[in-house]
């Protein structure tokens, strides 16, 4: 029957072995696994964090850890709980690598010596920032959702510190211009703060007060 041309299948292929060998070898692992990530409940992110790299370093003795999982053996895997513990951990290293390479300060900020060419440096910054924000931002409300459902932490606020970015550029551009002084740069400061205001949804304090400065400058 079908069953025993399975197991000769499986018998002949020296990858099916590997994966027999597996079951076999890391069952009371992998059962204890099953218990673990179902009851395990990580009040903060390091928490998370450690637990999914301790996960992630026994599932890799496994040569091929769909396949060997893929038994009635294992039948109680808490897949969609483990995907969402390491989709929170990776979302977490993707804010984090885009507040990096937004940040001004940053080793990875690198713009030209050239005021001019600065400003074209910042845009370029935004527009990639920009593409970003947007789909990070709508899927927050559906990927908190099934974070809390599942009682998956997460460190929201990194949202809020990405979009605060533009802002950061805003200020970064707008002293440059006034620092530079003349006209021609004043005004290439107001039009790309403005475009970093609206994809920040509006400035605080100390950008208004930029904003100020640099249009009584224009209008002196």
């Amino acid at each position: 029957g079908q069953g025993a041309v399975k197991e000769e299948l499986e018998s002949r292929s020296s990858y099916m072995r590997q994966v027999i060998k597996d079951r076999n070898k890391f069952g009371p692992m992998l059962e204890d696994l099953i218990e673990q990530i179902a009851a395990f409940r990580p009040r903060d992110m390091r928490q998370l964090e450690a637990f999914v790299a301790e996960v992630e370093r026994r599932l890799a003795r496994l040569s091929d850890e769909r396949m060997v999982l893929k038994h009635e053996q294992f039948s109680a895997w808490p897949e969609r709980r483990l995907d969402l513990m390491r989709e929170a951990v990776a979302k977490e290293k993707e804010l984090l690598g885009l507040i990096q390479a937004a940040d001004v300060s940053g080793a990875s900020w690198d713009p030209p010596a050239n005021r001019r060419q600065r400003f074209a440096y910042v845009e370029g910054k935004l527009q990639w920032l920009a593409s970003h924000l947007d789909s990070l931002i709508r899927d927050k409300d559906e990927l908190k959702k099934r974070f809390d459902r599942d009682q998956v932490p997460f460190d929201w606020p990194l949202f809020d510190k990405l979009k605060h970015s533009p802002v950061v550029f805003a200020k970064y551009t707008m002293t440059l211009a006034l620092e530079d002084g003349s006209a021609e740069m004043v005004e290439e400061g107001v039009r790309l703060a403005f475009k970093c205001h609206q994809v920040a949804g509006g400035f605080d304090g100390e950008c208004n007060d930029l904003f100020a400065q640099l249009s009584a400058f224009l209008e002196a």
